[in-house]
C-alpha cells in the first residue's frame, strides 16, 4: 500500500475519532427557568429596620406593599463575622450555588412585633385583628437545601394580630391587606429589638 493511499485512509479516520472524542466531552446544561437568578444565599444582606416606605399601592386601595430600610447593612463583604453568623441563624452556609426565581432578598431582622393602629395620637386604637398581612417566608425552601418546589414568595394572608415568632423572624417583602376600604388614618408599627419603633402611615 502506497503512502498516499495510507494517508487517504488514516486521515479521515483520525478526523472521525477526533469529532467523536470532542462530542464525548460536551456537557449539556439545562437552561434555567426564565426569571431565575444564580446565588449562594437567599438573603444577600441583613439590616435592623429604622425606617419604612410604601413600595406599591394596589389601584383598588385594598393593599399596600411595605419596604423597610436600615442605617447599616451587613453583607458578604463584612469582615467581622456578623454576616456569616446571621446567615447561619437563618440556615444558610453559602457552600452551594443554586437557582431561584427572582433575585435575592435584603433581610430585615430583630423585628419583635407588628401592629396596625387606626386614628391619631392618644386616641388611636389597635386594629391588627381586623386587617391581614402577607410576606415572603423562604424558611422551608432553605431547610430543603433549596428545592424550588418549597419556595414561598408570599404566604397566605393572615390577621396581623396572629403573627407568630416564626413569622416575625422570617418576614420580608411585607404586604398589608385591608379587610375593607379604610375610612380613617392607619399607621403600621414595627417593634424592633433595642431600637425605637418604626412607624409608617399606610392610609390617610
Amino acid at each position: 500500500m502506497t503512502m498516499k493511499r495510507v494517508c487517504g485512509f488514516v486521515l479521515p479516520l483520525l478526523v472521525v475519532l477526533a469529532l467523536f472524542s470532542c462530542k464525548k466531552r460536551v456537557t449539556i446544561i439545562q437552561e434555567p427557568e426564565t426569571g431565575t437568578f444564580q446565588m449562594r444565599y437567599v438573603y444577600y444582606e441583613y439590616f435592623e429596620p429604622t425606617g419604612a416606605w410604601i413600595r406599591d399601592r394596589n389601584n383598588d386601595g385594598n393593599n399596600v406593599y411595605i419596604g423597610l430600610t436600615g442605617d447599616y447593612y451587613i453583607n458578604e463583604k463584612d469582615t467581622t463575622g456578623r454576616f456569616k453568623a446571621l446567615a447561619e441563624e437563618f440556615g444558610e452556609k453559602g457552600t452551594k450555588t443554586f437557582w431561584r426565581v427572582g433575585p435575592g432578598t435584603s433581610k430585615p431582622y430583630n423585628i419583635t412585633g407588628v401592629h396596625l393602629y387606626a386614628g391619631r395620637g392618644e386616641k388611636r386604637k389597635d386594629v391588627s385583628d381586623e386587617h391581614l398581612i402577607a410576606f415572603e417566608d423562604p424558611s422551608a425552601y432553605i431547610a430543603s437545601d433549596y428545592d424550588l418546589s418549597k419556595d414561598c414568595h408570599r404566604t397566605e394572608p393572615k390577621k396581623i394580630s396572629a403573627l407568630t415568632e416564626h413569622d416575625l423572624k422570617w418576614m420580608a417583602h411585607i404586604r398589608i391587606f385591608f379587610s375593607q376600604k379604610p375610612t380613617e388614618r392607619l399607621t403600621l408599627v414595627f417593634s424592633v429589638k433595642d431600637h425605637p419603633d418604626v412607624e409608617i402611615v399606610v392610609w390617610w
